[in-house]
């Protein structure tokens, strides 16, 4: 394989409004991702995180193709997933696959769990029905589980099994991608550990990368080599976490960061953000987060930022970018 194993290249999608959402009208336009781009090469993790409403969730659905897009395209190892004949959209459906925020929605209650495990070898007609349940029980080995619970209902599960229920029914299509949509937020704290630990382990045994959606900012650093931070469904600024979480530029990225439970107590005082978050329907002329911006200026409202390098070794789309200086007091509570 040559290049990278996802590109996604200018996305937007696009809805019509309604009059429960957003509170508005059929006419409104609710731009939930809006010209998005990125890289991911194959076994390596990219974190998308953001606030809630941010359009992470709606990008997972685009990869997965759950929906397709209004505009740019999704390239899967050099194709285009939408663009791809019949036949060979069932191999990369095959080849992404997707573990879900609920384990406990994401399982039919009324199915045991080998049901749930060989669902993917019915659907791509891989291992012949004979020997699905040994693959089954090889694949629940591989994710900590006991053959035992092949006969088991969902209900009979704690959460954490559950998720590893899931994440063994995404292995089985034996994918190279797997988009992990807020995996971690239904589980408690050692849990999360637990799996982090899962799933760090099976990328190094299987060389699987990872699209890794959350809003928990102190997870990242555990499971991803890259971020990319949501606002208002764009991408304001990415690079290497260890880059990012460090030296951060864009003022909405340091006030996530901010918020992050730090055992220093010398560590960064947290900055409250003042405003409430823009309808998507209606968003901000130029850059979107200027109404809740200390640095806004005039430039902020008459032109869009782009998401380039601004002198500093990682994109940001921000006017004026800059690290987050001790002496900033009106990023301050």
């Amino acid at each position: 394989m040559s290049g990278p194993l996802l590109q996604v290249e200018g996305v937007s999608k696009v809805f019509r409004g309604n009059r429960t959402r957003h509170g508005l009208g059929p006419r409104d336009l609710i731009r939930a991702v809006d010209q998005v781009s990125f890289t991911l090469a194959a076994g390596s993790t990219l974190a998308i995180v953001g606030e809630s409403g941010c359009g992470k969730s709606t990008l997972a659905k685009l990869l997965l193709r759950f929906e397709e897009p209004t505009a740019g395209r999704v390239r899967f190892d050099g194709r285009d997933i939408v663009r791809v004949p019949r036949a060979e959209s069932r191999r990369l459906r095959r080849r992404i696959q997707p573990v879900l925020q609920d384990p406990y929605g994401s399982l039919n209650p009324r199915r045991i769990v080998f049901d749930a495990v060989s669902e993917p070898w019915q659907a791509f007609r891989e291992i012949r029905p004979p020997d699905r349940r040994v693959a089954a029980a090889e694949l629940l080995g591989r994710v900590g589980l006991g053959e035992s619970l092949l006969d088991r209902h969902p209900g009979a599960l704690s959460g954490g099994q559950r998720q590893r229920v899931n994440i063994a029914r995404a292995l089985a299509a034996r994918p190279d991608l797997l988009v992990l949509d807020e995996p971690l937020s239904a589980l408690d704290v050692s849990m999360q550990a637990q799996i982090v630990n899962l799933l760090r382990r099976l990328q190094d045994e299987l060389s699987i990368a990872y699209v890794f959606i959350t809003h928990d900012l102190s997870l990242v650093p555990f499971l991803s080599d890259q971020v990319a931070v949501m606002y208002l469904g764009s991408i304001v600024e990415t690079g290497p976490v260890d880059e990012v979480f460090s030296r951060a530029v864009h003022p909405y990225t340091q006030a996530l960061l901010s918020a992050v439970p730090s055992l220093d107590p010398t560590g960064q005082q947290r900055i409250v953000l003042h405003g409430d978050v823009p309808s998507p329907g209606a968003p901000p002329s130029g850059c979107r987060f200027r109404t809740r911006c200390w640095r806004a200026q005039p430039e902020c409202a008459e032109r869009r930022p782009e998401l380039v390098d601004r002198g500093y070794p990682h994109p940001s789309a921000c006017h004026f970018a800059e690290p987050l200086t001790t002496g900033d007091q009106r990023a301050r509570t």
